[in-house]
C-alpha cells in the first residue's frame, strides 16, 4: 500500500509541476530579441495559467521597452551625427579660406575641430555602450592613439608650466574599437592637465597597459565622489573599463602626486613598470 501510495503521489506531483516546469522552461529560454509573450494560451485556468499570464503582461512590458530604447538609440544615432559631420565640414571650408589663415583664428579653428572630434568620438561611445554586443572584433594600436591625445591635450593646456614626457616602450594591440580607447584616455588625460597648475605630467605606454603620472593630489584630480567636477569622465571611463574586460587603478604616489594605471591584461611579472 505505501508502495503504490507513493507512486500515485509521485504521479501527481509530477502532473502538478509539468505546466509550472514548462513555463520556466520557456521563460529561461527568452532572449531580449525573442520574448515570450504568448504564454497564457499554452496553459490552463489555473495556477499556473494565472502565474504565465502575470509573465506575460511583464514580458509585454519589457517589449515595449525595449523597442522604445531601440527606436532611441537608432534616431539618436541619426540626429546626433548628422550636426557633427555637419560642423566638419564647415570647419574645413572655413581654414581653406585666406581669412583666416592667421595664427590665432587657425588656433581657435582647431581647438572647433579638436571638440567636434571629441564629440563625435563621444558619441559612438555612448551608441557602443547602448548595444548589447560588440558587431564584429575590432582592434588598434595603443601608442600611435595615446601619443596624440597626450599631444593635443597638452596643447590646450600649454600656457601652464608643465613638463610633459611620453615613454613608448611597447606598442600593445588592444582587442577593442579606436574611438573607446580615445575616449577614456581624453578623459583620463584632460582630468590630469585639468588639475596640475605646474609640475610634471607623463605618459608611459607599456606591454599590458598606460600609465599615467602628474604631481596633482589624488583627490582632487580623480574624485571619487558622484557629485564631483569631473562629470561624467571617470563614471564612462569605468563603464568602459567593465565593458571591455580592462582594470583601472587609480592611487597617490610617494611625492604626493597621481598615478593612473589602465591594465589591458594581467601583468606578466611581479613589481611595477617604470614611469617617468
Amino acid at each position: 500500500l505505501a508502495l503504490i501510495g507513493g507512486g500515485i503521489g509521485g504521479l501527481l506531483a509530477r502532473k502538478v509541476i509539468a505546466p509550472v516546469t514548462q513555463l520556466a522552461q520557456r521563460v529561461s529560454a527568452a532572449s531580449p530579441d525573442n520574448l515570450p509573450v504568448d504564454l497564457s494560451g499554452r496553459f490552463a485556468d489555473d495556477e499556473a495559467g494565472f502565474l504565465a499570464q502575470t509573465l506575460e503582461e511583464h514580458m509585454q512590458r519589457l517589449q515595449d521597452f525595449i523597442e522604445r530604447e531601440k527606436a532611441f538609440t537608432r534616431d539618436a544615432s541619426h540626429e546626433l551625427r548628422t550636426p557633427v559631420t555637419v560642423v566638419k565640414g564647415a570647419l574645413e571650408l572655413i581654414a581653406a579660406m585666406p581669412a583666416y589663415q592667421e595664427p590665432k583664428l587657425k588656433r581657435r579653428l582647431r581647438r572647433i575641430e579638436r571638440a567636434n572630434e571629441r564629440m563625435a568620438a563621444t558619441i559612438e561611445t555612448f551608441l557602443w555602450l547602448a548595444r548589447e554586443k560588440d558587431e564584429g572584433h575590432q582592434t588598434c594600436y595603443a601608442a600611435a592613439l595615446a601619443k596624440e591625445v597626450f599631444k593635443e591635450q597638452a596643447s590646450l593646456f600649454k600656457e601652464k608650466p608643465i613638463q610633459t614626457k611620453i615613454l613608448i616602450p611597447h606598442d600593445p594591440v588592444i582587442p577593442a574599437p579606436a574611438p573607446v580607447f580615445r575616449i577614456v584616455m581624453n578623459n583620463l588625460v584632460a582630468n590630469a592637465f585639468h588639475y596640475t597648475s605646474e609640475g610634471r605630467i607623463c605618459l608611459t605606454v607599456h606591454e599590458q597597459g598606460v600609465d599615467l603620472f602628474n604631481t596633482a593630489p589624488l583627490s582632487p584630480a580623480f574624485p571619487n565622489t558622484k557629485n564631483s567636477g569631473f562629470g561624467f569622465g571617470l563614471n564612462i571611463v569605468r563603464r568602459l573599463c567593465r565593458r571591455y574586460g580592462w582594470q583601472l587603478e587609480i592611487g597617490e604616489t610617494q611625492d604626493t602626486g597621481t598615478l593612473v594605471r589602465l591594465k589591458f591584461a594581467p601583468e606578466k611579472k611581479s613589481g611595477n613598470e617604470d614611469c617617468c
